[in-house]
């Protein structure tokens, strides 16, 4: 069953660098962990491949990319 999720989730480095960039973010509550623009819990959205910024700061992850992010969940 892991196998069909492997490319549910992104990279280790994408999720750093999406989240990375959450954190900078004016629109990020640094309490609840949730972006102000869409209301998402931000340490999980950036683990999913398909799910872009809504601001548009990062995109969608191709879903061909190896990925071995599951044991962060």
């Amino acid at each position: 069953m892991i196998n069909e999720f492997k490319f549910f989730f992104t990279p280790k480095e994408e999720y750093q660098r999406r989240y990375g960039i959450c954190k900078s973010c004016e629109r990020f509550n640094d309490l609840t962990k949730q972006c102000k623009e869409c209301n998402c819990f931000m340490p999980m959205k950036c683990k999913i491949s398909n799910l872009p910024c809504p601001l548009g700061y990062w995109d969608i992850v191709d879903s061909t990319s190896e990925t071995d992010n599951l044991e962060t969940l």
